[in-house]
């Protein structure tokens, strides 16, 4: 067969669609008439490679092309497709150098509002590669973040069924891109910057994903914080609260209260977050700061017992003493040349915590008087011959000492009875008087 009877052959099947085939005849004209190839038979070889997935192939011959004929506008799609498929969709980038010339090269000859185009796409495997490094560099964030035009990202989150059937839904461009612009400026302290592209979010993005919610909300209260919007902040934090229990919520807000000077209520929010669901180990920083607010308190005794915890958490996990810490054991003199397990410690602190937000009330002595059918709650008769309703959740001894006769102590809070329509007075923190304290 002629030159002309194979390219006719290779041709036809290539616009029917017949890839392999036609891939048989491209192959034999690249190998026997390879000066009488143009860069017509070369695109329409690249393109039957690019179908039968062989994109190490398509590259070299898109490569042949760009440094012979860089003008001819039909090899560029074929060659960014290419580039993507071999350079960029990985599950890891081992040469970054390679990795980011070829996100390049792509951003160069593609278009963000060519639907067909893999120029979005490679941005975003940018991006993602930027997140996983284990230094956030958020100057090239924002260089690539700078590539794409928002106005032209998809707005609808991308649904698809797992393996086990189940409907999944990940977030859209639009939403992820504001996730990143934002933690960008953040961490470029951008303040003003941040809080305008959190608002944005929450105000455009009809259904957000991963709780971002939170996280867009908690990084314009820090933008506020840092501008020295402190009230700002916390209000903004108080009204996630009430929606979302996350315990580190609770956590910013009691640093932020303390700052502005109300340690009253940030022990609260701390002793809320301290007592809310979460490894102990992930809470360090809060019980850091929440021995800061008992020596402001002059409460040392109970702060030394926070430092004593932390400082036996790291030392347990071979973490480091930061200066923060360092300052507070030498301020408070506490003892680091016995070690303490950790989890004994935690059981001091923890009956601490009541105490602190009750410090300034009276602690009452009675018994419990009587015990509801379902067991979640019962009565306490105080000295004086007063009852007042307690809940199980509240009684803080073991369970074979929840039962009528024990005598207890506790304090006294206001709440509300529904089934008389009147305020009442409730015990909580109820502890069992051990016989050696009676």
């Amino acid at each position: 067969m002629t030159f002309h009877e194979i390219k006719n052959n290779a041709d036809n099947l290539r616009k029917a669609k017949k890839f392999a085939q036609s891939l048989e005849f491209y192959t034999k004209l690249w190998k026997e008439f390879p000066e009488q190839c143009n860069e017509w038979v070369a695109w329409g070889y690249a393109v039957c490679l690019q179908k039968e997935k062989k994109h190490v192939e398509a590259l070299e011959i898109c490569d042949k092309v760009m440094s012979s004929q860089p003008d001819f506008p039909n090899i560029k799609g074929v060659y960014v497709w290419s580039l993507y498929y071999t350079q960029i969709k990985l599950e890891i980038v081992d040469d970054e150098e390679l990795f980011l010339h070829s996100a390049n090269q792509i951003i160069k000859y593609a278009r963000q509002d060519d639907n067909f185009s893999p120029y979005t796409m490679t941005v975003f495997k940018v991006l993602e590669h930027i997140e996983s490094k284990q230094v956030y560099e958020a100057d090239h964030a924002l260089e690539w973040l700078g590539k794409l035009r928002p106005e032209l990202l998809d707005q609808e989150p991308f649904a698809y069924v797992d393996p086990n059937g189940n409907q999944r839904e990940l977030a859209s461009k639009m939403e992820q891109y504001h996730m990143m612009l934002s933690k960008a400026y953040l961490q470029k302290e951008r303040w003003t910057e941040c809080i305008e592209v959190c608002k944005n979010a929450l105000k455009t993005i009809p259904k957000l994903h991963y709780n971002n919610e939170i996280w867009f909300t908690r990084k314009m209260a820090i933008a506020e914080s840092k501008l020295g919007n402190t009230l700002k902040a916390i209000d903004l934090l108080k009204d996630l609260s009430d929606k979302r229990s996350d315990w580190f919520i609770s956590a910013e807000i009691a640093s932020l209260l303390f700052d502005a000077g109300d340690t009253r209520e940030g022990m609260e929010y701390a002793v809320a977050a301290a007592q809310a669901p979460g490894e102990p180990d992930k809470k360090i920083n809060l019980f850091k700061l929440m021995a800061e607010m008992l020596i402001s308190m002059d409460k040392i005794e109970w702060a030394q017992k926070h430092v004593q915890f932390v400082y036996a958490v790291r030392k347990q996990k071979n973490w480091k003493i930061d200066s923060e810490l360092q300052h507070l054991i030498e301020q408070l003199d506490v003892d680091t040349t016995r070690m303490i397990d950790p989890k004994r410690l935690f059981n001091h602190i923890r009956n601490i915590w009541d105490d602190v937000l009750y410090a300034d009330q009276e602690r009452y002595e009675g018994k419990i008087k009587s015990l509801l059918p379902t067991g979640t709650a019962g009565f306490i008769e105080d000295m004086d011959r007063k009852t007042y309703y307690f809940r199980r959740k509240d009684f803080k001894g073991k369970t074979d000492f929840f039962v009528v006769g024990t005598p207890v102590t506790f304090y006294v809070q206001e709440g509300f009875d529904t089934k008389k329509n009147r305020p009442s007075f409730n015990a909580v923190n109820v502890r069992m008087i051990k016989p050696t304290e009676q």
